[in-house]
């Protein structure tokens, strides 16, 4: 997989999903009108095998020139799965940061640090599909879908980590490489 704080020109993965999520949605100016049958398709989807049959999430694979196996297209099924529960792009915030508390010490966040433990702790695709799509629907479908995407994609040990920062609002203490620059993508 691409590292995602290259600076060759390319998308990051995220802007990439984003740019699908868009045109899947009938936002986008080559796609004015809404994919309706497959997002509800991919809305069913309850493990990454059940995606494999929704012709759009060919469309995300060849956009980000992935074969049709392997590890990464299992991830991007994940994506599909769950950017389809999405509603609305807000690239004002990192994910993490919109399930936080408002202040580190305050115990007002959208997903309780217990439930948010949970979600650190989640491993295989099966789980990470369900946790994302719950974290979707709390957030009422209103999510920053490239850092979404990007944390899928790449949910591994720094990932969680960097969530952890975020959620807690503590970025500006996160050891060297545990954050990124956020994606300033406008709805």
């Amino acid at each position: 997989m691409t590292d995602p704080s290259r600076d060759d020109g390319k998308p990051r993965p995220g802007e990439v999903a984003l740019s699908w999520w868009r045109a899947l949605q009938g936002r986008d100016e080559s796609h004015p009108r809404p994919d309706r049958a497959s997002l509800a398709r991919l809305r069913r989807c309850r493990q990454p095998l059940d995606v494999i049959d929704v012709a759009a999430y060919y469309g995300l694979l060849r956009r980000h020139g992935v074969a049709a196996s392997g590890r990464e297209a299992d991830r991007l099924a994940v994506v599909a799965a769950v950017l389809a529960h999405v509603r609305e792009h807000r690239g004002d915030k990192k994910v993490a940061r919109q399930i936080g508390p408002t202040a580190a010490e305050a115990d007002d966040g959208v997903m309780s640090e217990a439930r948010f433990r949970r979600l650190l702790r989640v491993q295989g695709d099966d789980e990470l599909l369900r946790a994302m799509v719950r974290l979707v629907k709390m957030l009422k479908g209103e999510v920053n879908v490239a850092d979404l995407a990007d944390g899928i994609l790449r949910w591994n040990e720094s990932t969680r980590r960097r969530w952890a920062f975020a959620y807690f609002d503590a970025e500006g203490a996160a050891p060297a490489g545990a954050a990124r620059p956020q994606s300033t993508s406008p709805n």
